[in-house]
């Protein structure tokens, strides 16, 4: 069972990096700054994730990550075999998009 990817489009990214400023740095900088972003969005939905699963289940995810960590896939990989940490990490992108949204377009 296939799971599709959360939808981050051209046109996201690139209102993203204007609306942080991201975009204003030089090409080395944003991809720092995007993967550091990327890791603490990723990092807030697994801690998520565990906290609605059982103890069991964290054992086998554990395991999932030590055997996949290293993998260039290994999200996509995640994703698939944990459906809803896929939801979860989706609500986590729409999530801070709208906090963008909030700080940068409010009035």
């Amino acid at each position: 069972m296939s799971v599709p990817e959360p939808e981050i489009t051209n046109d996201a990214v690139a209102e993203g990096l204007v609306l942080t400023g991201i975009g204003a740095l030089p090409e080395t900088e944003q991809e720092d700054e995007l993967s550091r972003i990327g890791a603490l969005i990723i990092e807030r939905a697994f801690t998520k994730f565990l906290g609605e699963v059982e103890a069991t289940e964290q054992a086998a995810l554990e395991a999932f990550v030590r055997d996949y960590a290293e993998a260039d896939d290994f999200i996509e990989h995640l994703m698939e075999a944990y459906p809803a940490f896929a939801t979860m990490l989706d609500h986590e992108l729409r999530a801070y998009r709208a906090t963008l949204e909030q700080v940068f377009i409010a009035p």
